[in-house]
């Protein structure tokens, strides 16, 4: 194997390792999501909370302009998240 290939599979482990931790991040995320669903639904609350959505993406952009992220990624990955935290949250009530 080449210093090249060497090199390459050190940045790919390291994107694994990356990888990984987004998606303990996410998993923790959802689980604080179906806790905000359980109280939903205890409260009577409804799941759609429109405020909330424009304060969060509000506060995405601004991380995004800080961490030099494209917007429209940000943006679209965020709407995933959040539609799927829904999705939870649907489950539980």
């Amino acid at each position: 194997m080449g210093n090249v290939d060497k090199e390459v599979k050190k940045y790919r482990h390291q994107i694994d390792k990356i990888d990984r931790v987004i998606l303990e991040k996410l998993a923790d995320r959802f689980f604080v999501a179906a806790k905000i669903g359980r109280v939903k639904a205890v409260s009577g609350q409804a799941i759609d909370d429109g405020e909330r959505e424009k304060e969060l993406m509000a506060l995405h952009r601004q991380y995004a302009k800080e961490l030099n992220l494209e917007w429209d990624f940000v943006k679209c990955l965020f709407g995933l998240i959040i539609k799927q935290a829904k999705r939870a949250q649907r489950k539980i009530i």
